[in-house]
């Protein structure tokens, strides 16, 4: 997304950045999967993003997006909206 809406460049210079990002690489279970495809059947996300979801309420995470599609699961998640105001 980032070298689609900024530039190649930007998207390859975060590769080195993200070393140095306070993130913990997780492992998906059987029913991790399970749980991220009915919440694609249920809503408008990518499975991608359901997976997203589905760790971010088992490590009690918030979701930092400016994706449109989040806002419909409500009060499922927590949000930190990046994209325009609503």
């Amino acid at each position: 997304m980032l070298a689609r809406k900024r530039s190649i460049a930007l998207a390859e210079a975060f590769w080195d950045v993200l070393p140095s990002l306070p993130l913990k690489v997780v492992e998906v279970t059987l029913e991790d999967v399970r749980l991220a495809a009915r919440i694609k059947s249920r809503n408008r996300l990518s499975y991608a993003d359901s997976f997203g979801v589905v760790l971010a309420q088992r490590h009690n995470a918030v979701i930092w997006t400016g994706d449109p599609e989040f806002l419909t699961l409500g009060g499922q998640i927590r949000l930190e909206w990046l994209g325009a105001p609503r």
